[in-house]
């Protein structure tokens, strides 16, 4: 979450918009949330702050990230073929972190160059290659 707050200003104003958007649809739908405050917060960070210790299991949100940090002793749980896509660009997760893991025979490791957080558009009509290439893995696996 560091590198949003950090870097291109347009993904956060997008995250943002998103994420207040999906907790207006939850508060309307379970009033006893009381998630209107979250409407006033202007950067992902604050959003964070408030919204972690009152509504997850983590006393901060440090211990929040650091728990669904990927780094060597998840990996090693991976017991099934894997593909991890990210890009060079992506804003959360940082692919020089993952390229410090030491990923296990079966898990293949797939970067592009571009491609955000799970955006990989190839054209401005928002196709993305990704779907393409999710669909070849499952027809080579049924063949």
């Amino acid at each position: 979450m560091m590198a949003l707050d950090s870097g291109n200003p347009i993904y956060e104003r997008y995250f943002l918009k998103k994420w207040k958007k999906s907790l207006s649809i939850k508060q309307s739908l379970f009033p006893h949330l009381e998630l209107n405050q979250a409407q006033s917060f202007r950067r992902l960070t604050e959003l964070n702050h408030y919204l972690i210790p009152k509504h997850t299991p983590f006393a901060s949100v440090e211990d929040y990230f650091e728990a669904y940090r990927i780094g060597d002793n998840a990996a090693k749980h991976i017991q099934g073929a894997t593909h991890i896509i990210s890009s060079d660009n992506d804003p959360i997760t940082q692919l020089q972190d993952l390229k410090k893991v030491r990923w296990p025979e079966h898990v293949r490791l797939v970067v592009t160059r571009g491609g955000a957080h799970c955006a990989f558009l190839d054209k401005l009509s928002f196709t993305s290659w990704v779907d393409r290439y999710i669909t070849q893995l499952i027809l080579e696996t049924n063949d």
